[in-house]
């Protein structure tokens, strides 16, 4: 079933853990727990390191049902890589996410986009998620 709402008593905002964030999302009501935030700050160290942009584009409290519990709880985010992102750049990111603890996928909406990213030479795990609302890296 799908998730929504919940809570996070240890959640701390973006914008005070310098993280990025989509436009969509408010840096200053959105947030995520504060141990998981430590490894986001670090990634967030790490790709500014290898010029690769990310915005946070979900994160606590969620703005939609998930399939997830973990967006009920400030444990996880999902993120993009702005405008049109290369494989290299999804494998980059994932590299990164896997040196500092975290667990990546790159959720995308059908088969034929799966398809498309591996053709491209995309290498992270990839799976459908007919309810994503475009492609994004689904983190925790």
């Amino acid at each position: 079933g799908l998730i929504v709402g919940g809570t996070c008593s240890t959640c701390q905002n973006l914008q005070s853990l310098g993280l990025p964030n989509g436009s969509r999302v408010n840096p200053t009501t959105i947030g995520v727990d504060s141990a998981f935030g430590s490894k986001l700050k670090a990634l967030n160290n790490t790709l500014i390191a290898s010029n690769v942009n990310w915005n946070i584009t979900e994160g606590y409290p969620p703005s939609s049902a998930h399939q997830d519990s973990c967006h009920a709880s400030g444990t996880c985010v999902d993120a993009s890589l702005g405008q049109n992102p290369s494989s290299s750049s999804f494998n980059t990111f994932y590299t990164a996410t896997q040196s500092k603890g975290l667990n990546a996928t790159l959720d995308v909406q059908n088969q034929a986009q799966k398809d498309a990213l591996i053709k491209s030479g995309g290498t992270v795990p990839i799976p459908t998620n007919d309810k994503a609302t475009g492609t994004h890296f689904h983190i925790k």
